[in-house]
C-alpha cells in the first residue's frame, strides 16, 4: 500500500507463543500496512507494550510463563496501558476463559484456527472503534 495508507503508524503487539502463528500474522499485519511486533508470552507482551505502547494487542490465552488472561489482566490494570484494545485469540475455547476474557475488558475473542481476512477485519473494526478521526 502506498501513500495515504490509513493504516500507517499503526502498532499492533503479537502475543503468542507459537512461532509460527505468530510470524504469520505479524507478516500478514506488515503487508496491511500495520506495524507489528511480536510477544512470545504474557510477560513478553506486558513489557513490550509498556516500552512501545501500541495501538491494538492480539493475544493468545494459552501461553507460557504468564498466559494470556494473566497479561490483560495486568494490562488492563496498569493506568498507561489499560485504554489499548486486545483481541484474545485461542484454540482451546473454554468458557470460563471466554467469560474471565470478556470481565478482563477484552475486544473480542477470536477462536483458532481462523481466517486470516476475519482477523483484519477484526483488527480494522478495533481500530476504527477506538482511534476513529
Amino acid at each position: 500500500m502506498a501513500e495515504g495508507n490509513p493504516h500507517q503508524g499503526k502498532k499492533i503487539l503479537v502475543a503468542d507463543d507459537q512461532q509460527e502463528i505468530r510470524d504469520v500474522v505479524i507478516e500478514v499485519l506488515k503487508e496491511s500496512g500495520y506495524e507489528a511486533v511480536g510477544a512470545i508470552n504474557g510477560k513478553d507482551a506486558v513489557d513490550k507494550a509498556r516500552a512501545i505502547k501500541p495501538h491494538l494487542i492480539l493475544m493468545d490465552v494459552t501461553m507460557p510463563e504468564m498466559d494470556g488472561l494473566e497479561a490483560l489482566q495486568a494490562i488492563k490494570s496498569d493506568e498507561t496501558l489499560k485504554h489499548i484494545p486486545v483481541i484474545m485469540m485461542t484454540g482451546a475455547q473454554k468458557p470460563e476463559d471466554v467469560s474471565r476474557a470478556m470481565e478482563l475488558m477484552a475486544e473480542r475473542y477470536i477462536p483458532k484456527p481462523f481466517e486470516i481476512d476475519q482477523l483484519l477485519a477484526d483488527v480494522e473494526r478495533t481500530l476504527a472503534v477506538h482511534y476513529s478521526e
